[in-house]
């Protein structure tokens, strides 16, 4: 009875981490996917304003009028 309940716990020792490295494994991929996909999007985010704020500051640029130009980059 020993034996089979020795042969038991090794089985389920061996399920257990198994399991637990599988859940270690999954979360790091989802931890590595959402910091790309946050980076990706915060880049994104980066480039469209700056691409507003250069269309918006072009109007002010041939004139050098400076005041327009300040007020376009503080907003």
């Amino acid at each position: 009875m020993s034996r089979k309940s020795s042969i038991q716990q090794k089985i389920m020792k061996v399920i257990m981490l198994t399991s637990g490295i599988v859940l270690i494994m999954t979360c790091a991929a989802f931890f590595v996917y959402e910091y790309i996909t946050a980076r990706e999007m915060l880049r994104r985010q980066i480039s469209t304003m700056s691409q507003i704020v250069a269309t918006n500051f072009t109007g002010a640029r041939p004139f050098y009028n400076q005041k327009d130009a300040a007020e376009i980059l503080n907003a």
